[in-house]
């Protein structure tokens, strides 16, 4: 993935709606890895009947998001 900045029109639309869709950034192949691994997610419960997103800290623990949080600035 490569480092591409915002222009201002995006980063103003960030900061006032606070969210920014980005087209054609990830591939399908990546986005079925991210589909297959949040419904696994999804599936899993404790004893007490709590869907995985009731009690996990958040996904930054499954590795195939990190690819998704790990990306560095180049510009």
């Amino acid at each position: 993935m490569d480092f591409v900045k915002l222009s201002d029109e995006q980063r103003a639309f960030f900061d006032a709606e606070g969210y920014l869709v980005v087209e054609d950034v990830l591939g399908a192949e990546e986005i079925a890895r991210l589909t297959d691994a949040c419904d696994e997610m999804m599936a899993i419960y404790d004893d007490k009947g709590r869907a995985y997103k009731q009690f996990r800290d958040g996904i930054v623990e499954e590795p195939v998001f990190r690819s998704l949080i790990g990306q560095r600035s180049t510009g």
